[in-house]
């Protein structure tokens, strides 16, 4: 079922547009370019809380269902505080969200699926952390 979720909404012209359009908006690679926390008043605010100051990072998404992402803190030694994990991924259009389905990761458990809300803003690729919805993570596609 995974795998034709994905295949419909890489079809183009299939019968889910607003699919095959998500779907090709996540090809390629992000550059990290901060994290927002909600506040308690319900605003978004840059934070360093997640992965310190001038953290950096990026996120790939190929076009067979395979993703990676890696991000590090500034001036720390490779693995130490790093965030790295790699797998397949699904977008659901309907609920605007992407599914990590991680094969590796660098902290807790791979056998557990990121699952990330998402909306793009031009060029950039906001991914909100499910289900608290409270962290997310905004990225600037390469050229």
């Amino acid at each position: 079922m995974r795998a034709f979720l994905l295949a419909l909404a890489l079809v183009p012209g299939g019968a889910c547009a607003l699919g095959a359009q998500t779907a090709r908006d996540f090809l390629g690679a992000y550059e990290l370019v901060r994290t927002e926390s909600l506040s308690g008043s319900g605003e978004w605010e840059v934070t360093t809380d997640t992965f310190g100051p001038g953290a950096q990072g990026i996120i790939m998404y190929d076009g067979v269902g395979s993703m990676s992402v890696y991000i590090t803190r500034r001036g720390s030694a490779a693995s130490r505080g790093d965030l790295a994990y790699f797998g397949r991924y699904e977008v659901d259009p309907a609920r605007r969200v992407v599914t990590h389905i991680r094969e590796f990761t660098t902290s807790g458990d791979a056998s557990v699926d990121a699952v990330r809300g998402f909306e793009f803003d031009g060029d950039l690729l906001i991914l909100t952390v499910e289900p608290a919805r409270r962290l997310r993570i905004v990225w600037r596609k390469r050229e």
